[in-house]
């Protein structure tokens, strides 16, 4: 008996119709790798996890499959759909092989014998077929070449991922829109940039997302009428204390997280406050949870500050520069500039204050106002502020008119103006001091007035243009080499106001000796000349953005 072998292949206008029928249908797809149009898809067909290359080479229980290939281009576009994901290999094994059946039928299909019928898939949902157009649960994808045929089906590729209906087709904030969460979402409209940063395609992330009833019943907790008389700064505070970067599931959410604001969200292991847990997006995932997570900043000085309407501008300038972490972080005293002194100083965008100028108001330490002492304080900022108690309490001038805001790291000390940082560097600092123009010029030849600025912070003991004279050193005539030397031995490392000059043998950037006695505030070189820091027309202690300048009517002479 003769046996006619017969093979059928179905034709259109520019399509390539390849005839494979002695290879399995991945040994098929694996041909047409060289190209690159199918890796993507044939390495998720052959992930360990799944083992179903063998079942779809024709080792399955129907032997013969149709399988609906997305090229790369398809699954490129997808992943870059769903941030959670950066790779096929980071889905996990059961959404995966669910994600790939949902491309396979059972039987071997031409596109003939799929027109105009709607097949059910291996994962179980179904797709309908019209023309060339493929429609699942989720979305349209179109078949870009068909009837690949091999000894077990045939093979359509695909110019799209059809999204099964296993897979999140919202974000996190589509489903933070939801019925149940209309306050949260009304929270979140307040901050574009906070939505262009978790549904902006930066990456994916972990919502612990409050209800409707549980945001009410922190606002009555609170004493706040409603969502709208939150102030922004604290709300924001709240909202991203709410949002983990990353995707942390279930199984792993309690313990340490770190948090979109900076803070650490620490739930116990026993914590019963997740109502639903896992709710994946196609950037993230969603913790329902039945409580508002109250973020430790709100005990602090910060907190102090976010919850104090007299306080709304600072806190605003806070939140913008990232500080409310650093200010709950170890003991601090705010001296608090309200809202009228940003009024006074004519700042309308508090946005617009510099991380400078704002820890330049804050102690690394706690300080009631009945602690306070005669002095200089040094601030976060590294610059020092003048405290005086005369007349109550001041800083650099300006009084404290509300003391003693207690917090669990500190004390709140509210005051009338801005307490203005230093804004000159060193260099500059002399550039604009008239009396110090030989200085600039002996800093120019040598070149330290490039090191000054680059290698700070420094204490510089500056000679005033009268000290220079009565030493006989003209700096215009003497060579750089020559004014180096003495110019460096003017130089202290690190920023040392005069009540903090130690006793003793001191280094100075020239590696030569000055020794100090801070009992009387003298200076002797080595050379055996001894200078007197409290000479009247000395100025001590004139803080520069990097160092502290000492102006002085003597040359150091080594």
């Amino acid at each position: 008996m003769a046996l006619t072998l017969v093979i059928f292949t179905a034709c259109q206008e520019d399509v390539e119709v390849r005839d494979k029928a002695g290879s399995g249908l991945i040994t098929v797809m694996n041909s047409m790798e060289t190209e690159g149009r199918f890796s993507l898809f044939y390495d998720a067909i052959g992930t360990n996890g799944l083992r179903i290359a063998d079942e779809f080479n024709g080792s399955g229980n129907s032997y013969e499959y149709t399988i609906f290939a997305p090229n790369n281009a398809a699954f490129e576009s997808f992943l870059a759909q769903y941030d959670t994901y950066d790779e096929l290999g980071d889905i996990p094994d059961n959404l995966l092989r669910s994600l790939i059946e949902y491309h396979v039928v059972a039987g071997s299909l031409s596109a003939v014998d799929l027109g105009g019928t709607t097949q059910t898939t291996l994962q179980g949902g179904e797709i309908s077929v019209a023309g060339t157009a493929l429609t699942g649960a989720n979305n349209t994808a179109n078949v870009a070449l068909a009837d690949r045929q091999a000894r077990n089906g045939f093979l359509h590729e695909l110019d799209a991922v059809l999204i099964p209906p296993t897979f999140p087709t919202q974000t996190i904030l589509g489903i933070a829109g939801g019925d149940d969460f209309t306050s949260l979402a009304a929270a979140v409209s307040r901050f574009s940039d906070l939505i262009d940063a978790i549904d902006g395609g930066s990456g994916a992330f972990t919502v612990m997302a409050p209800t409707n009833a549980a945001l009410s019943a922190f606002l009555a907790s609170q004493g706040f009428a409603s969502l709208d008389a939150v102030p922004d700064p604290l709300l924001r505070t709240i909202l991203e204390y709410h949002v983990i970067p990353g995707v942390v599931g279930s199984g792993d959410i309690v313990g340490a997280q770190n948090t979109l604001s900076g803070e650490v969200l620490d739930l116990p292991d026993d914590t019963d406050i997740v109502a639903t847990a896992d709710v994946a997006a196609t950037n993230g995932l969603v913790h329902v949870i039945s409580e508002v997570l109250v973020p430790p900043s709100l005990n602090s000085v910060a907190g102090i500050i976010l919850t104090n309407p007299n306080f709304s501008t600072l806190a605003t300038a806070l939140v913008a520069n990232d500080l409310v972490t650093p200010l709950s972080t170890g003991a601090r005293t705010v001296f608090a500039p309200n809202n009228a002194a940003f009024t006074a100083a004519g700042i309308t965008d508090p946005a617009t204050v510099s991380s400078d100028v704002l820890t330049y108001h804050v102690l690394g330490d706690s300080v009631p106002s009945t602690a306070v002492m005669n002095g200089f304080a040094l601030t976060l900022n590294g610059a020092s502020v003048v405290l005086n108690t005369d007349m109550g309490v001041t800083v650099n001038g300006i009084a404290v008119v509300t003391p003693d805001l207690s917090a669990n790291n500190g004390y709140v000390h509210e005051v009338n103006g801005i307490i203005n940082s230093p804004q000159n560097n060193i260099v500059e600092l002399a550039v604009a001091t008239p009396e110090l123009s030989n200085l600039v010029t002996a800093l120019q030849k040598t070149g330290l007035d490039t090191v000054l600025v680059e290698d700070g912070p420094y204490t510089v003991f500056a000679p005033t243009n009268a000290a220079f004279a009565a030493a006989g050193v003209d700096v215009e005539a003497t060579a750089g080499e020559l004014l180096r030397p003495i110019l460096l031995y003017h130089v202290l490392s690190g920023r040392v106001l005069s009540s903090d000059l130690p006793n003793g043998e001191v280094e100075m950037l020239s590696e030569e000796i000055i020794n100090v006695n801070n009992a009387v505030f003298t200076l002797t070189t080595a050379s055996g000349q001894t200078v007197d820091l409290t000479t009247p027309g000395n100025t001590l202690n004139v803080q520069a953005t990097d160092g502290v300048v000492h102006i002085i009517g003597s040359v150091l002479l080594p």
